[in-house]
């Protein structure tokens, strides 16, 4: 299949045509520069999609929607991953917040990831124990309404359109202007239906129920989410909602596709004054759960740990101590220490009864634990960390690496696809036909693209005879060039299958 699925509008999937143009454009120097600012982020936990204010975090989510992690350098150009949305959660929860609110502008996007982050959205509160709240002052349409309708609170400003619940598939058959620029191009492969869509072979009515069938499936699975998401039926959104159509707040309200009206403040603070409350309420258990920890006896805990007992199983045994018999062994061991001694040996005695009545009160696998020595836990821990510690180091050497080999490829594809896209124009036009625009070549993979100017220049080649041909380059010309070429995209875009 060679169809885009599309869970936006036209004009937002031709937008991020030009955003990927432009950044393909860019320099090497911006680029990095961005990619550095993710490293930085990345070593102080941070991450750029994401803010945290009192253990509620805000993630904003403003743009067109991809596949994949597209860093910062994707987010000035207006193209968020759904990777770094999940990352942006991850890096929060990290953090230890209790409150997500997903800041949402984005007419949608690709069909491929949005499951996997919306199932991730909803496991939050269940999973994390952290309320979700999505919040849009914009847009939300189509795949961004699939992902802000995944949270558990689901609010906007009056003005914001919300809607347009439904799949487009875009294909553009090239093979007329290819015969008319004296291209012959064969496409060969193992069954009529494999590469359905593809722009070097006519469409035929076989390809178009296969590609109607995919968005018509990819339309059921949407409206399926967008009623379990919202507690409708499947029916009622089909019928009401599944239309392609956006509403203002108020009446999308009524339709049930959001909770409430209100501003970005009022749910903010609301959120972070609860979650002050909870952070104190949290505070007092901690501080009184610290305090029947040193009341406990635990001078095996670094022993314990130091061989490999998890700190939390020692944690939740020094938990199951009884607050009551803790406060009376404290006092009776205050009364002993207040007592005047009788002796080493009655001294002896009576330790070497308390320990015997120790072991004789724990029961098999039991982590016993006594009085912690809080150096020997301390150096115990710090030993843990370091080790860990240069494990990350190790990772974050290997991964910059990789990401350095992924740049330079990167970096040498894009200057190819370009050289390559300028000399398949300039050939066309020196054979008098219509040339492609860039936008349009810079769409084609690589390998297409090469196939493509092998057969340009052979035309060239016939009719020239071999000579050198100069293709005269001026500002007015080019401007001739490209407007032939957008008026040629026009009838293209006409003919296509939306």
């Amino acid at each position: 299949m060679n169809t885009v699925m599309w869970l936006g509008s036209e004009s937002a999937y031709y937008k991020l045509a030009q955003a990927r143009k432009s950044m393909g454009a860019a320099s090497v120097a911006d680029k990095k520069q961005a990619y550095s600012f993710d490293e930085e982020e990345s070593d102080r936990n941070g991450h750029f999609l994401l803010d945290i204010q009192d253990n509620v975090a805000v993630i904003e989510v403003k743009g067109k929607l991809v596949a994949g992690v597209e860093g910062s350098w994707g987010n000035y150009w207006g193209v968020v991953g759904y990777g770094d949305i999940s990352n942006a959660i991850v890096t929060a929860l990290n953090e230890g917040v209790t409150d997500i609110v997903f800041d949402y502008d984005t007419p949608g996007g690709e069909v491929n990831g949005i499951q996997e982050l919306s199932d991730f959205i909803k496991s939050l509160p269940e999973t994390f124990n952290v309320s979700t709240t999505s919040y849009s002052g914009g847009t939300i349409a189509s795949g961004g309404l699939w992902l802000s309708t995944a949270s558990e609170t689901l609010k906007t400003t009056a003005m914001t359109e919300v809607g347009s619940l439904g799949v487009i598939a875009i294909t553009a058959e090239m093979t007329e202007m290819y015969k008319e620029m004296g291209i012959s191009i064969e496409v060969f492969k193992s069954t009529p239906l494999k590469a359905a869509g593809n722009p070097y072979e006519k469409m035929t009515p076989e390809m178009r129920a296969v590609i109607q069938a995919n968005i018509d499936e990819t339309d059921g699975f949407f409206i399926q989410e967008i009623a379990s998401n919202r507690d409708l039926s499947y029916d009622y959104v089909k019928e009401n909602i599944a239309n392609g159509k956006t509403w203002y707040a108020a009446e999308a309200q009524r339709l049930g596709l959001i909770d409430g009206i209100g501003s970005f403040q009022s749910i903010l603070l609301a959120l972070r004054e609860q979650s002050a409350d909870n952070h104190s309420f949290q505070h007092v258990e901690a501080s009184e759960m610290s305090r029947r920890k040193q009341i406990l006896s635990d001078k095996d805990a670094a022993a314990a740990i130091a061989s490999g007992v998890p700190v939390q199983k020692v944690e939740e045994a020094a938990d199951s101590t009884d607050p009551e018999e803790a406060s009376s062994e404290s006092a009776g061991t205050e009364a002993t220490d207040s007592a005047e001694p009788t002796g080493d040996a009655s001294q002896e005695s009576a330790e070497e009864e308390a320990s015997a009545e120790e072991e004789a009160s724990a029961t098999p696998g039991d982590v016993v634990i006594a009085r912690v020595d809080s150096d020997a836990l301390a150096m115990s821990l710090t030993t843990q960390l370091e080790a860990s510690q240069d494990k990350v180091v190790d990772l974050k050497v290997t991964l910059k690496l990789a990401q350095a080999d992924l740049a330079k490829m990167a970096t040498a594809q894009t200057g190819f696809v370009a050289v390559t896209a300028a000399a398949i124009q300039r050939n066309t036009v020196a054979v008098g036909g219509s040339a492609p625009t860039t936008e349009s070549l810079l769409a084609i993979d690589a390998g297409a693209l090469l196939v493509q100017y092998e057969a340009t220049s052979a035309l060239v080649v016939a009719r020239f005879g071999g000579k050198q041909v100069s293709v005269p380059v001026n500002e007015d010309e080019d401007k001739e060039v490209d407007a032939a070429a957008q008026q040629l995209d026009k009838t293209l875009l006409s003919q296509a299958r939306i």
